[in-house]
């Protein structure tokens, strides 16, 4: 009995952690990408203004929050049951939630009540007293008024050292990896203090002349030390921060080869283990925001410098692997799990020799080209911090095309938001586009400063070799906007001749050419009226009708059939090579939030999740088939992505990477009715009446027509977009 106050605390204390990780991991799905990442250097968590799409999301962040710091408050209460090293433990976490809410003044106050030494003498007490000097350092950035100095600060990181010294030495261990960390840490902060324009008045940096080179010169040492005591086959979750933190402090110094080699290092290192870094170790915490994504910007950025718009091949060669490699991570940190790299039969990430990967890479890239029966290029593009670079694979040609634009991540962003809002029908009166020519005009102005940035010159090199497929590896801004939308001044893309897909990456999928001619389909509709949704009984008999007048083996599954169990069955019993829903849902950057609404009764009208069918629920069902007779096609016709979400397209290449399909094509937007019902018969007539038809052709033919048509903003007939192959 004595312990059961212990293990109630100790319970609350977990449960306040897993609040603020909810928290976070909604925060972080809100934020921009990270170009950029210095590890003691605190950054204000700061919302866009008048953002109403995503002001839901930082609710629930902030409602998370709050549930954890009543947790954290209830293990701190003054109650001498508790032991006072799960209340020291609920303190620093609970600090760390101030600062992330950017509430300061209590967050200083609340430093003043923590004493580190009260904890017992254990490894966990290094990293708390690491993470607690992090806590003080973020305070001195932020507070003018804060209560501890930066010589306090140092103090706790020799302190932290000495103490992971004397642990080690009394285990007698070989590893030195706490010791790594400490020593690693306080480099850190002297990159961090070395870059300020005003020193901190400390005799230890006095010593250093309040000059930035002796204060990189000290980091550098101090980070090499870090990473000699954890090699990075021993402890490769702290070697690859020390390699990285070498690569920055080499670049800072005008060192850009050593920097690269140092950075290189360290994303091989991270690859070996990023899928586990969760779990190694619930000390040091990880994301993929601040650990992960800046790691390859900055490096791409090394690689393919501002101004050169003529860099080595082999370096292109390289930016090209990584572009491709981060999307595979974001991927991983989207689905939460670990995926399978194949390019036909290479496994890239079983490869130990990281220049045969980059070589594997590009041999699965020329075997995907050449295989194809349309002249097919690769386009892939990344947001720096100063520029965007876009590089082209050709069929058929060793050398890589490349085109580098000057401009800053701010004005990516405002041109993809004015653009995705000139096409938002919910803001316009679509049907009288004609009549307001202002808008229009700006529509194809921003579209055609898109086209600038993402193809512009490349085109030359697209038309001498009679391209008819562009596959785009887009960066995140530009999986917003689909590609058949840009405009070069006078046409669409969609005009052009230019069929378009995205890609996650080619380590996720196979290309092959479809069986078109094979066509066996389901056809799945939801009609059951559900609270806050149009009803969309009708428009699910019009889709499956005008389907069906264009195939001859089909089956439906309709009429309120379509439950999970039905569908289940149904895809059990029958080989089908295409799916095409129709039904609500919803793509998200939070798997939890992607969903597509069945006919499943559910009793308790507060709980949608029984009428949910949730991103691993669709893949699980659609994988457990036959994998040498993969369904060619997953056709979403009435779903939409959660507005204001921004990387929902992860919601669409989720679902194609775990339900194993060739391709899928879905809304990046929920468009008009009428217009979508006419997109779904011509994109079927085309796959069944064109011989040798691919499916991102018969949905440019689909797109097209509608425009020629009807004359329809872009909004009506670009918002679909394939995603895979």
């Amino acid at each position: 009995m004595a312990d059961e106050p212990n293990a109630k605390a100790a319970t609350k204390l977990s449960l306040g952690n897993t609040y603020r990780a909810q928290g976070n991991l909604i925060r972080d799905r809100l934020a921009e990408p990270k170009y950029e990442y210095i590890p003691w250097r605190c950054e204000e968590i700061t919302r866009p203004d008048n953002n109403e799409a995503l002001e839901d999301q930082h609710k629930k962040a902030e409602q998370k929050y709050k549930e954890a710091e009543q947790k954290y408050s209830q293990v701190i209460a003054n109650d001498k049951s508790i032991p006072e090293k799960l209340r020291i433990k609920a303190k620093l976490n609970r600090l760390s939630l101030l600062l992330a809410q950017n509430n300061w003044q209590e967050a200083d106050n609340l430093s003043s009540q923590i004493n580190i030494n009260d904890l017992p003498e254990n490894q966990s007490r290094v990293y708390a007293r690491i993470n607690y000097a992090k806590s003080l350092a973020c305070l001195q950035q932020k507070y003018p008024q804060a209560t501890h100095s930066w010589e306090e600060i140092t103090k706790q990181i020799h302190t932290a050292i000495e103490e992971s010294k004397e642990l080690e030495n009394k285990r007698d261990l070989e590893d030195r990896h706490t010791e790594s960390y400490a020593i690693g840490n306080l480099g850190g902060l002297y990159e961090y203090l070395g870059q300020l324009s005003q020193k901190p008045k400390v005799p230890e940096f006095e010593k250093l002349c309040q000059k930035e080179q002796e204060f990189r010169k000290k980091a550098q040492c101090l980070t090499q030390e870090a990473l000699y005591r954890a090699q990075p086959d021993k402890a490769p979750d702290i070697a690859y921060q020390w390699q990285w933190q070498l690569g920055r402090l080499l670049e800072a110094e005008g060192k850009t080869k050593e920097a690269i080699t140092n950075y290189e290092a360290a994303i091989e290192t991270l690859e070996s283990v990023r899928s586990d870094l969760l779990a190694i170790n619930s000390d040091v915490q990880f994301n993929f925001r601040d650990n992960v994504e800046p790691l390859y910007r900055e490096l791409v950025a090394l690689l393919l410098p501002v101004g050169e718009n003529n860099p080595p091949q082999e370096n292109l060669k390289k930016a090209i692997y990584y572009v491709d490699s981060l999307q595979l991570a974001e991927l991983e940190n989207f689905l939460r799990c670990n995926l399978q790299g194949n390019i036909e039969t290479v496994k890239i990430q079983r490869i130990s020799k990281y220049n045969e990967r980059i070589e594997a890479l590009f041999k699965g890239i020329d075997q995907i080209l050449d295989n194809y029966p349309t002249k097919a290029a690769f386009l892939y593009s990344i947001v720096l911090k100063n520029q965007i670079a876009v590089i082209l694979k050709l069929p058929g040609k060793e050398k890589l095309e490349y085109l580098q634009t000057r401009a800053s991540k701010d004005s990516v962003i405002q041109t993809v938001d004015k653009a995705l809002e000139t096409m938002d029908c919910r803001n316009l009166n679509c049907n009288a586009l004609n009549d307001q020519t202002a808008i229009i005009q700006g529509q194809k102005k921003l579209l055609h400063q898109l086209y600038q940035w993402l193809i512009g010159e490349l085109e030359n090199n697209l038309k001498k070799e009679k391209i008819k497929l562009l596959i785009f590896v887009s960066d995140n801004e530009f999986r917003r906007i689909p590609m058949s939308a840009l405009f070069d001044g006078e046409h669409f893309v969609v005009e052009k001749g230019y069929a378009t897909t995205i890609s996650p990456g080619i380590q996720l999928l196979k290309y092959q050419a479809s069986k078109t001619n094979q066509l066996k389909a389901l056809i799945v509709g939801a009609i059951k009226k559900r609270p806050q949704l149009y009803d969309i009984k009708d428009e699910v008999k019009e889709q499956a009708s005008s389907i069906i007048k264009k195939l001859e083996n089909y089956q439906i599954l309709s009429e309120g059939k379509f439950t999970k169990e039905n569908l289940k069955r149904e895809i059990q019993k029958t080989f089908y090579t295409m799916i095409h829903i129709i039904a609500h849902g919803q793509f998200s950057s939070d798997p939890k939030e992607t969903y597509i609404f069945t006919d499943d009764e559910s009793k308790e009208t507060n709980d949608p999740n029984k009428y949910y069918l949730k991103i691993n629920e669709l893949g699980n069902l659609l994988q457990n088939r036959d994998q040498l007779r993969p369904i060619e096609l997953l056709f979403l016709s009435s779903c939409q992505t959660s507005k204001g979400d921004k990387r929902a397209v992860l919601g669409i290449a989720g679902i194609t990477i775990k339900s194993g399909t060739r391709g899928t094509i879905a809304p990046l937007w929920n468009a008009e009715t009428i217009s979508t019902r006419q997109l779904v018969k011509n994109f079927y007539e085309n796959l069944v009446n064109q011989d040798e038809i691919n499916k991102a052709e018969a949905l440019r033919l689909a797109q097209n027509r509608l425009r020629e048509e009807y004359d329809y903003s872009p909004y009506n007939w670009a918002g679909f977009v394939l995603v895979g192959n």
